[in-house]
């Protein structure tokens, strides 16, 4: 009977240890769910302004062509943008190869 008392002990211990770690399996599968959730939302983001620095660079070549920039504003501006574009191009791919 000493052995059906062992391992019921053994059993219980057993039990108790896997319900004290639901609740953080639980809690990173619900983190794990809600980083996928936030980085697909970060890269929509990230292309909308890449969009947006396309919309400036167009936006300072007009600005020029009607003589409201310099040329050398415009070329800072265009360079910025893409300077920018870039390093966007770059966080969109790295947040893409690390869902």
């Amino acid at each position: 009977m000493a052995c059906n008392h062992t391992v019921t002990q053994s059993h219980n211990h057993i039990v108790l240890q896997s319900s004290s770690h639901l609740p953080v399996s639980v809690f990173l599968k619900f983190s794990n769910q809600k980083l996928i959730y936030k980085y697909k939302h970060s890269i929509r983001y990230f292309n909308i302004a890449k969009g947006s620095s396309a919309e400036v660079i167009t936006q300072a070549i007009i600005a020029f062509e009607i003589g409201y920039i310099v040329v050398e504003e415009k070329e800072n501006i265009v360079s910025q943008c893409e300077l920018i574009s870039k390093k966007l191009s770059k966080l969109i791919k790295y947040r893409s190869n690390n869902k």
